[in-house]
């Protein structure tokens, strides 16, 4: 059976098995035969020794003429090769007494390295090797193929597991079990989309005969893992509308709300709000998703939402990602709705006084709204009347968090989802299709532009010198950075060097710094002073990237911007921009860059809008942040599925996952163990069916 344990397997035993099962998640041999290469080295072109250059990696065979060790300053051991064309020595430092043991005069052998050439003579230093036999079942696994590299941490190697051990462990694993991965698919299906069996590709994806072959088998391993995800948001979208809810919310009127305003809103808010009003006086649990460019205006949507809840006599939570962002939400709510609504804000740093109090006012329904981070989880945040949970910035958060925030309602509640990292409709509309989706593109009409330059480190003192000019004028300034401290291992600036050094530079102004070692207390402090204008300057990590908001801030400068990723920098670009005022994002880079980064700061030059810079980064980086945490908690995460080239297969899983879901309220039963067997890890596949059954077929 695929669910046997690995420590089992030949190679394998007690210690390695259990390092396996600590750093990777690898217990069966069914997630050994999912556990996914980090990528390939085409070792299956073959050279002859006269046609070696220096420097060039090279793939043999050779046979052994001569074994000897050398004792010179440094000993080692000197296997004399030829093949039909010149010989050429290998040569290894370490492990002589084993290697002098394996490798006999006459054997033949299949090598891989980088050739060295020396007294007119070629040679490889510890080259990888493999020994061909005359029995045919013998196949190389480390030369002369295409040879998976798979992902190691230094516990693994420690415990004398590396990728030439992972190959005969997972080759001796599909030599014993391959006879067991059963077909998961039905056969219309494998000849629609001309699949390779599934058996056939866990052993192409692991030793592929050919990039060719190698792709279809990739192509077949992600359509199981799509077309998992796909069923379990269908169903979940299903088993939701089958949720009967006692009362809808029956007054959806927000003119009161919307007169309050100190703005307008725009008309991408005003339709995401009549939306929500829709999914609200449903009898369904509402699963709506907010997309929104950063500074768009999510904010005064959800507040619209809590707005509605406490006029139909219901409350409210909204959760946030971190402390700061937390307590953001919570003043923004007040002035939103001009303290009408009663409100608690709830985070890690309450006391034991406050948790009590913060239990009371929302059991005994005297608070409408609870807002907070991960904190609202707690037991002692009990509601009376929860019928409305808000998600800010939902990919930081599992699915598991967000059931367990919904679970205190005594029903379901409903619930929206934002999210400020957008990704093309079109594909939000597959990745979440338990939702239904708003989308908020244009930005409030009382902001000031911003424009993005670029510059090398090397003119650092010249911005420096916008910067004092700015704060003169009483702008504030973001100064951002990827580390907290420096580094020996890396010449990049950190925000302590950083900061240490503009306290001398700026000393006529207040320079503060931000950064996640601190204490929740203290980053309060620091943000509460940047929000007052009482700091000018803040030198920060990217703990500012999500939902700060300070209006005045209109200068962001991001060091070593090469590291960032195009979603990244936009989330960072979007703090700024928030006033009236014109801004300045500006990205410093070293003078030599990648031309993958270059094109990332060109984008940023030339672009501000974060729908187009997300189809821009699915070409240039593929699936990340874009995609973020839907899939964590109950669904582990993709780890075949490339958002970048993948779009057809997703396409095709959800076309297929509808025709499964059609197939089961059709006929209300299903063989789901035959049709899932082996359809992805073992763990992932029982939670789905166990999902399916108890509440499908209950």
């Amino acid at each position: 059976m695929l669910s046997d344990d690995i420590q089992f397997l030949k190679g394998v035993g007690a210690k390695k098995a259990e390092a396996l099962l600590t750093e990777t998640g690898i217990k069966t041999v069914e997630d050994l035969l999912y556990y996914k290469p980090k990528r390939y080295i085409d070792r299956s072109s073959l050279f002859a020794i006269i046609d070696l250059e220096p420097d060039q990696k090279a793939t043999l065979t050779v046979t052994i003429e001569k074994s000897e060790i050398v004792r010179a300053k440094k000993t080692f051991l000197r296997l004399i090769v030829s093949d039909e064309t010149s010989s050429m020595n290998l040569i290894f430092f370490a492990g002589i007494s084993f290697f002098s043991k394996i490798f006999k005069n006459g054997m033949l052998l299949s090598v891989s390295g980088k050739v060295l050439y020396s007294s007119g003579k070629f040679s490889m230093v510890h080259p990888e090797y493999d020994i061909i036999y005359d029995d045919e079942d013998k196949q190389s696994l480390n030369t002369a193929r295409i040879v998976p590299v798979y992902p190691l941490t230094q516990t693994l190697k420690e415990n004398g597991i590396t990728s030439r051990s992972l190959r005969r462990i997972i080759s001796t694993a599909l030599d014993s079990y391959f006879d067991k991965i059963h077909e998961t698919l039905p056969v219309h299906i494998i000849q629609k989309f001309s699949f390779m069996s599934l058996a056939d590709s866990l052993k192409q994806i692991h030793f592929p005969d050919s990039f060719e072959y190698l792709a279809k088998a990739r192509e077949r391993i992600v359509f199981n893992e799509l077309l998992l995800f796909q069923i379990y948001i269908l169903l979940n979208r299903k088993i939701n509308e089958k949720e009967i809810l006692s009362e809808s919310f029956t007054n959806t009127d927000i003119s009161h709300f919307l007169a309050n305003l100190p703005f307008s809103l725009t008309d991408d808010q005003l339709s995401a709000i009549k939306d929500i009003s829709k999914g609200l006086e449903s009898f369904s649990p509402m699963n709506r998703l907010i997309q929104g460019d950063v500074g768009s205006g999510k904010t005064a949507v959800a507040a619209a939402a809590v707005y509605l809840a406490h006029i139909n006599g219901y409350q409210s939570a909204l959760m946030a990602p971190t402390e700061i962002l937390a307590k953001q939400l919570y003043e923004n709510l007040k002035k939103l709705t001009n303290g009408e609504i009663p409100l608690i804000l709830s985070t890690s740093s309450c006391g034991k006084k406050e948790r009590s109090s913060i239990e009371e006012s929302l059991s005994n329904n005297e608070v409408s709204c609870a807002v907070g981070t991960h904190s609202l989880l707690e037991d002692y945040v009990r509601f009376k009347n929860l019928r409305l949970v808000i998600i800010d910035e939902q990919h930081r958060f599992g699915v598991n968090q967000r059931s367990k925030l919904r679970s205190k309602g005594k029903i379901i509640p409903h619930l929206i989802s934002m999210a400020a990292t957008p990704i093309p409709r079109s594909l939000a509309l597959t990745l979440y299709g338990d939702f239904d989706v708003s989308v908020i593109k244009s930005k409030p009409a009382n902001r000031g532009k911003i424009k993005t330059i670029s510059f090398p480190e090397t003119k650092i003192n010249s911005v420096y010198n916008s910067v004092r000019k700015y704060a003169a004028e009483g702008r504030q300034i973001y100064i951002v950075l990827p580390l907290i401290e420096d580094n020996d291992k890396t010449e990049l600036a950190s925000a302590t060097g950083i900061f240490e050094d503009l306290k001398t530079r700026f000393s006529e102004f207040n320079v503060a710094i931000l950064h996640g070692k601190m204490k929740s207390v203290e980053k309060n402090e620091v943000m509460d002073k940047f929000k007052s204008g009482e700091t000018q300057i803040l030198v920060s990590t990217t703990v500012i990237e999500i939902g700060v908001d300070v209006a005045n801030a209109n200068v962001m400068i991001i060091y070593h911007a090469e590291r960032f990723g195009l979603a990244q920098l936009h989330q960072l670009r979007g703090r700024i921009g928030r006033g009236k005022f014109d801004s300045f994002c500006v990205l410093i880079h070293p003078e030599k860059i990648s031309e993958t980064a270059k094109e990332r700061i060109s984008i940023m030059e030339n672009c501000s809008d974060g729908f187009e810079i997300s189809e821009m980064d699915l070409k240039l980086r593929g699936h990340g942040e874009l995609i973020g945490n839907k899939q964590s908690g109950f669904l582990s995460g993709f780890e075949f599925f490339d958002i970048s080239s993948d779009i057809d297969i997703l396409k095709n899983a959800r076309e297929f996952a509808e025709e499964t879901i059609s197939e089961i309220k059709a006929e209300n039963s299903i063989d789901i163990e035959k049709f899932f067997s082996n359809a992805g890890k073992k763990g992932m596949r029982m939670k789905i069916i166990q999902r399916i059954t108890s509440d499908v077929y209950s």
